[in-house]
């Protein structure tokens, strides 16, 4: 029934929506599906991975873009969502968690996001070449989640930078 779709981009983007809002091990479930964010029945069901590439290629969908719900209350549906760059997400992400998390840690992830757009690396790419996974990726965007050195290291060294091109730490006067 894939049809050879599950190569794509887009059947990676279908697994991690249904991921975050139907797998409770996932890490990004508790601030998807944990708060009821759901996929609709026409993207769901026999033909739902049909229906939600064709949805897909006829708004805007190319390899630089991410899918965004315009309402973060409300889940994966045509009449909720679009197709957004990545640090377009990030900014859009919930205020009140992030400056939750900037007054635990203080690190911000903004910077590796400006780098990979400007070294032309997509978060599909990242995943692929299994720098950084689908959950982390999703928490450093939803500013959850940091880095382990590892990670650093290996960034540092695929995307010839310092780990300070991929971070900053921004003290709690300064925060949005």
């Amino acid at each position: 029934m894939e049809h050879g779709l599950s190569k794509t981009r887009l059947y990676s983007i279908y697994s991690g929506m249904k991921q975050r809002c139907y797998n409770p091990n996932s890490q990004a479930y508790p601030l998807y599906g944990g708060k009821g964010i759901a996929i609709c029945d026409e993207w769901l069901g026999d033909n739902g991975l049909q229906n939600f590439f064709d949805w897909s290629l006829s708004h805007g969908y190319n390899e630089n873009l991410t899918i965004d719900c315009i309402d973060s209350s409300k889940g994966y549906s045509p009449d909720n969502c679009q197709w957004i760059t990545a640090s377009a997400n990030s900014k859009r992400a919930n205020p009140r968690q992030k400056k939750c998390l900037v007054q635990q840690s203080g690190i911000h992830y903004d910077k590796l996001f400006r780098l990979l757009e400007e070294k032309g690396w997509t978060t599909y790419k990242i995943r692929k070449e299994k720098l950084i996974g689908q959950g982390t990726l999703t928490a450093l965007k939803n500013g959850t989640g940091g880095l382990d050195s590892k990670t650093i290291s290996r960034l540092c060294e695929v995307l010839n930078c310092q780990p300070g091109d991929l971070m900053e730490y921004v003290p709690d006067n300064k925060k949005e």
